[in-house]
């Protein structure tokens, strides 16, 4: 009897082990599907994660606009945009406004508001409509009708937040210059550009894919429209010598100098608690980095561990139940 009791053992055993492995394809099953159905949140994010690999690797490489004699036949128009919901300017703004009108005198000043920026989507990039109107927040629209003007008519736009304090007319020389911003990459509160320009394409015409929820509002508004977005854009382009970077002691607002040429004030009006958290993050990187990766490290070794332990149960019982069978046949 208890020959048959072992045997009986053995048996739940097997039909055990062969259950671990048929759970264990359907997770992979299930696994690949999910991937499968997600592929393109995965790929954003390994876009993302490349691209902070390539501004510390490749940084070095970015073109960089200085100051030159201005050529008679420059790239970008005198256009002077810049973008509010409505004609009513905030009071705080409108002497940052008078500066850069001042300032660009001999340029043509053309004032967006959500309704003729609206108007200029409905008519001349259509095919954008849906996914304009789908944004959940204001300021990605008021990210994204930035490029569709200066992709439609070029020349230089300026958020309403900035203050002039020096002619940057050689930048219109550039297809396309965008301020350095911190930690990495481009901000996009400065930008010149000459019209139909092949990265500003680039741009509007991954708006769409690229147009999807990244955990919390700032990341969101960050990579979808906003300055990360032409960040990561511009380490996935692949004419990358038509992109100028404007320095940072030019741009003026991490560090103010004789060569800068903006002041900036107090902005950012969409930013929430969320985006404290988010900067923290950038502060403590290193440490969370470092923190993070002893996590998965032990939590990798941990699962090993276990993996290894279950197989060579799950070997023990295998052998045992052949004994038992090879028993079984010879005294039968």
């Amino acid at each position: 009897m208890q020959f048959f009791a072992k045997i009986a053992r053995t048996s739940r055993r097997m039909q055990a082990v062969r259950l671990f492995f048929v759970c264990r394809w359907r997770l992979l099953l299930t696994a690949l599907i999910a991937t499968l159905m997600a592929w393109k949140q995965i790929f954003c994010l390994c876009a993302i994660v490349y691209n902070y690999s390539y501004w510390v690797l490749f940084y070095s490489t970015v073109k960089i606009a200085a100051p030159q004699e201005l050529s008679s036949n420059s790239l970008a128009p005198k256009i002077l945009h810049q973008t509010w919901r409505d004609e009513s300017v905030p009071i705080k703004w409108k002497n940052a406004q008078a500066s850069c009108k001042s300032m660009y005198d001999d340029y043509e000043y053309q004032f967006w508001t959500d309704a003729s920026a609206l108007e200029l989507i409905k008519q001349r990039f259509p095919w954008f409509l849906e996914t304009y109107n789908a944004y959940p927040y204001n300021i990605q629209r008021a990210d994204a009708m930035r490029y569709f003007i200066l992709f439609e008519y070029g020349g230089m736009y300026l958020d309403l937040d900035v203050q002039c304090t020096k002619k940057l007319d050689y930048l219109r020389d550039y297809n396309f210059t965008a301020p350095k911003t911190y930690p990495i990459g481009f901000s996009n509160d400065v930008l010149v550009a000459k019209p139909g320009d092949p990265f500003l394409f680039h741009l509007i015409h991954n708006l769409h894919f690229w147009s999807r929820w990244f955990a919390v509002k700032y990341a969101t508004v960050m990579f979808s429209t906003g300055p990360m977005f032409v960040t990561v854009q511009y380490s996935l382009f692949d004419k990358k010598k038509g992109v100028t970077l404007l320095p940072s002691e030019v741009y003026g607002k991490y560090m103010q100098g004789p060569d800068s040429a903006f002041i900036h004030l107090r902005g950012s009006s969409w930013h929430g608690q969320d985006a404290k958290f988010v900067f923290w993050i950038e502060r403590y990187w290193i440490q969370l980095s470092v923190f993070g990766g002893l996590v998965f490290l032990i939590a990798a070794l941990s699962l090993f561990r276990i993996y290894n332990t279950q197989s060579k149960q799950n070997h023990r019982v295998v052998e045992v139940g052949s004994a038992h069978t090879i028993s079984l046949n010879n005294a039968g």
